[in-house]
C-alpha cells in the first residue's frame, strides 16, 4: 500500500478532490480507501481554528498518526487518500503556539512516510460556514503561508495540484 495526501489549508476543496481522486483510481481497478480530515471529528472541549488548544492540535495530530498507523497494515488497500497529511495538521499549532521540537521531529518523522503530497492552492469564495472550518480568508491565508513556507524549510517534497486526472496519473506512477 501506498499513502498519498491532499494538503492544503482549510476551504480548498480537500475532501471534494480526495472523493474523486478515490473513484478515479477505483474506475482504474485500483482499491483506494479513504482517511478523513481528522479535525471534524475533536471531542467536544477541545477546539480548533483561531480558538484552538495546544491539547486539542496536539490530539488532531496523534490522532492522524494513530489513523495512518491502523491503515498500514491493510493487505487489501492500494492507496490511502489522506484529506490532510501530519504536516498541514501541525501547522495549526505551529501558528497558534510556535514550533515544538518534540512534534517537529514527530512531523518530520512521519512525512516520510508518504509516497506523494499534493497541496491544494487557495480558491476564492470557498470559505463556506460548515460550523466546523474557520472563515477569515486572512487566517486561512496565514495557514497556507505558513505551510509553504514549512514544506520549503523542511525539504518537504510535494507536488501542486495540477487536475484530477493529472493527480490521478501521478499516484499510478507512485505504485511502481
Amino acid at each position: 500500500m501506498i499513502k498519498v495526501a491532499v494538503i492544503g489549508t482549510h476551504g480548498t476543496r480537500k475532501t471534494t478532490i480526495c472523493h474523486q481522486v478515490i473513484a478515479g483510481l477505483k474506475k482504474r481497478e485500483i482499491n483506494a480507501e479513504y482517511l478523513g480530515e481528522i479535525a471534524r471529528n475533536v471531542p467536544a472541549g477541545l477546539y480548533i481554528n483561531e480558538a484552538t488548544t495546544r491539547e486539542s492540535q496536539e490530539w488532531i495530530l496523534h490522532e492522524q498518526i494513530a489513523k495512518e498507523i491502523e491503515y498500514s497494515g491493510r493487505k487489501d488497500i492500494d492507496v490511502l487518500v489522506c484529506d490532510r497529511g501530519v504536516i498541514d495538521n501541525y501547522m495549526y499549532y505551529v501558528y497558534r503556539f510556535g514550533s515544538n521540537p518534540a512534534l517537529d521531529m514527530l512531523v518530520n518523522s512521519r512525512m516520510k512516510t508518504y509516497a506523494g503530497l499534493f497541496k491544494l492552492p487557495i480558491k476564492k469564495l470557498l470559505l463556506n460556514c460548515d460550523l466546523v472550518r474557520a472563515t477569515d480568508p486572512v487566517f486561512q491565508k496565514a495557514i497556507d503561508d505558513l505551510l509553504e513556507k514549512e514544506l520549503k524549510e523542511r525539504g518537504i517534497l510535494f507536488q501542486r495540484y495540477k487536475g484530477l486526472e493529472t493527480t490521478i496519473n501521478k499516484i499510478i506512477a507512485l505504485r511502481r
